[in-house]
């Protein structure tokens, strides 16, 4: 029987020769590796007695060392539920619906896996490890899981009541120490008694959406190269966050870093994303960037070559896609090929899922976060979204419909912001007729962006306005990071209708009408820059706003605006790298009375 290799030959896909104390493949290494072995684990064939000896199990009295009162059943059932169950007071089930869970208390943190310490079932399958993952929607639905997609998050009913996917744990776990391992692993000397005292000091921290915590079929990692965990730490505490503006669950702030630990995919993401922006920032090496990036390509081209793991069901793939094309923006326009953006689309429009605005998991964090990656080209190139919007379950009558859920609302302006972009820049001229087709479109699409306005909750209210700090233009606070991306979209929609539909037809030439032009683009433009200049401590703000401020800033024409927009752009790029140097050369070009467009400059 083929034995498996190091951890690290495991993770790169590359044979192992098992040399001891370390193998070839990591004494060649590029880069410092630790060359480790995994813990052997015990293996358990089923029989026709399984089921009645884990029924004798779930039967048996409690017994342990000093025959304290057994846990009572409501706070078991808070601190651990299975991935499903048929209702709120049912007992947990494991594999032929037998219960699947092990607890273990016991005051010695070497003492954990002692055989008279266990309070109650014992699992029958393999060994699972805990891996947490929000699943659920704000509807409560549930999304069903590839069983053959190793990095898939979601779940489907037939595979967790089955016990394949583990258990789920629900709630902060307190005074009890409980994990998820099996008969069927093995920890032995430190390391028992490593996890025993870990799990006497562990709290769990609640996730995104109040959510569940599903086991992986991985054991987490623990980083212990100084270099990796300096990269890693930077994706956590900047480039997480800057993906995290449009939505209050934070999953790539929050969950993403944790499903990095079980998942070697999403981890070679976050990694060469964030060594990539760190090498511009220069902090790491070019070396480094090259080397995380080529062991990205690594993992992710045979999954993309895949048709089973290349869909919009594995959550995995998602995330990793945008957390490259995050990495891949900090290009010019020029050079940015938007390959990673290119590959996410045909993800997300393989037709299995119907994207909502509502529901929030994950997956359509990762959506919304696409679309908002593909905006930015859509105003940097002047051309319409190649999203075909079909694949998004929201009619225009919903609009009027209000919702409880924040996130829901900046996705709806999302929305419309994007269509107003495929009809303003779908059509073959530049000038669209005044009786086409398209003006019918923007006209209504004013209609329900003046309907989004007149619905929003009053979160959306800023709680500052003032018109100090920010030169020529205000300075406006919000309670959220999503509300501001909310208000980006619709002025800037509110400028494009002004340039493209104007609402008093007999101004059909906007040069001229001096008036119209200040109170329905320019307006709307100062108070956009506010937006965003007001915000200088969220650098995810302005990773979304710089090419809107741009385009919409080339109506300026007082020299004041002008100069404060421009050095703000300057100052932005130069401090994170960002590239806003095409945007500054056109503006200058198109200030400086060009008769060439903004995508000729």
């Amino acid at each position: 029987m083929r034995r498996p290799g190091c951890l690290q030959c495991q993770e790169r896909h590359v044979k192992c020769d098992r040399e001891k104390p370390r193998c070839s493949s990591c004494r060649n290494a590029k880069y410092p590796t630790i060359c480790e072995y995994g813990s052997k684990r015990l293996r358990f064939r089923q029989s026709r007695y399984s089921t009645t000896v884990a029924v004798a199990r779930t039967t048996a009295p409690i017994v342990n060392e000093s025959q304290e009162q057994p846990m009572p059943s409501a706070e078991f059932q808070d601190a651990i539920e299975p991935s499903v169950r048929d209702d709120d007071d049912a007992p947990p089930r494991g594999p032929d619906g037998e219960a699947g869970i092990q607890i273990l208390r016991n005051t010695s943190p070497r003492g954990l896996l002692a055989d008279n310490n266990p309070i109650a079932w014992q699992p029958l399958a393999d060994c699972h490890h805990p891996h947490s993952s929000p699943h659920s929607s704000s509807h409560g639905s549930e999304y069903p899981l590839s069983p053959t997609s190793s990095f898939s998050s979601r779940f489907d009913n037939t595979t967790a009541r089955s016990g394949q996917n583990g258990t789920v744990l629900r709630g902060p776990l307190l005074e009890s120490r409980v994990t998820a391992l099996s008969s069927g692993c093995e920890l032995e000397g430190e390391e028992a008694g490593f996890w025993a005292e870990s799990n006497t000091n562990m709290r769990w921290k609640s996730l995104p959406n109040a959510g569940t915590l599903q086991t992986s079929q991985g054991p987490a990692r623990i980083l212990s190269e100084d270099l990796e965990c300096k990269v890693f730490g930077f994706y956590i505490t900047n480039a997480g966050s800057w993906l995290d503006i449009g939505s209050p669950d934070r999953y790539f702030h929050s969950h993403i870093p944790q499903l990095a630990l079980t998942e070697p995919l999403v981890l070679s993401a976050c990694l060469a994303c964030a060594s990539h922006i760190m090498f511009l920032l220069g902090e790491v090496e070019k070396s480094v960037d090259e080397y995380y990036n080529s062991r990205m390509l690594e993992l992710l081209i045979p999954l993309l070559s895949s048709e089973e793991q290349a869909t919009s069901s594995n959550q995995a793939l998602l995330a990793t896609t945008v957390i490259l094309r995050m990495s891949e923006q900090f290009l010019e326009v020029g050079s940015d090929a938007q390959r990673h953006l290119n590959g996410a689309a045909s993800l997300f429009m393989d037709g299995i899922t119907d994207w909502s605005p509502i529901e929030s998991n994950l997956a359509t964090a990762c959506f919304w976060t696409h679309l908002r990656e593909t905006i930015r080209i859509c105003f940097l190139r002047e051309q319409p979204c190649q999203f075909e919007m079909s694949y998004l379950s929201l009619a225009d009558d919903d609009l009027n419909v209000p919702v409880s859920s924040d996130e829901a609302w900046t996705n709806r302006m999302t929305y419309l912001l994007l269509r107003v972009c495929s009809v303003c820049w779908g059509t073959s001229t530049s000038v669209i007729r005044e009786d086409s087709a398209a003006t019918m479109d923007l006209k209504r699409l004013r209609c329900l962006i003046d309907c989004w306005k007149e619905h929003l909750p009053l979160s959306f209210r800023p709680w500052g306005v003032h018109k100090d700090g920010n030169g020529p233009f205000p300075v406006i606070r919000y309670f959220a990071s999503w509300h501001v991306v909310a208000w980006q979209f619709y002025y800037t929609a509110r400028v494009m209708l002004a340039v493209y539909c104007a609402e008093d037809e007999e101004r059909t030439n906007l040069h001229c009408a001096s008036t119209y032009i200040e109170a329905a683009v320019i307006s709307p433009t100062r108070w956009l820059c506010g937006l965003c200049m007001s915000s200088t401590d969220n650098i995810g703000i302005n990773l979304n706003g710089s090419h809107l401020m741009a385009w919409c800033g080339q109506f300026f024409s007082g020299r004041d605006e002008r100069k404060f927009l421009l050095d703000f752009l300057s100052e932005f790029g130069h401090r994170t790298k960002w590239p806003n140097q095409t945007s500054c050369e056109r503006l200058m070009e198109l200030w400086d009375a060009s008769n060439r467009s903004w995508t000729e400059c």
